[in-house]
């Protein structure tokens, strides 16, 4: 049985997510406090990058329900 490593893993499941399922991949440190302006510690959600999300996957809803 051949030996598969954490970062093999690791690095299948970025490109099945990346090229597979469109996820856009970010490199964590990127995403420090700091380093972005929709980036908080305190924040669990990117809020801006979610928003967008919404509005992209349900243009047909209105606007105060993808709220």
């Amino acid at each position: 049985m051949p030996h598969i490593t954490e970062s093999e893993i690791e690095q299948i499941a970025l490109e099945i997510l990346n090229a597979d399922l469109g996820y856009e991949l970010v490199y964590g440190p990127d995403l420090a406090e700091g380093a972005s302006k929709e980036r908080e510690y305190s924040e669990v959600i990117l809020r801006q990058r979610l928003q967008k999300a919404i509005d992209k996957l349900n243009p047909k809803l209105p606007a105060d329900a993808r709220e």
